[in-house]
């Protein structure tokens, strides 16, 4: 019996040539380096962000207070508390 044409060479059917499976490499190894990249970064703006916003918060409570506003005096409140004075307050 002869086996030779029985099961046909890998080499004379590729199912991917070499350049293909080069250029997926570089294409896989692209992506890994770019998702590591962001996965490393995105730790940082939120916690970023979020003191940025605290600051402009704490920032302007304290200029108000710095500036002797008084912000109670603009505000309606509920009927136990509508009984005090603004300057109790």
């Amino acid at each position: 019996m002869n086996n030779e044409h029985s099961q046909p060479k890998t080499s004379q059917y590729p199912i991917f040539g070499v350049r293909q499976v080069k250029k997926a490499s570089r294409l896989a190894t692209g992506y890994q380096i770019i998702v590591s990249l962001l996965n490393s970064s995105a730790d940082q703006p939120p916690p970023f962000l979020l003191r940025i916003v605290l600051a402009y918060e704490f920032c302007e409570a304290g200029i108000m207070k710095a500036n002797i506003e008084n912000w109670f005096s603009q505000l309606d409140f509920p009927f136990p508390f509508s009984l005090f004075s603004d300057d109790s307050l």
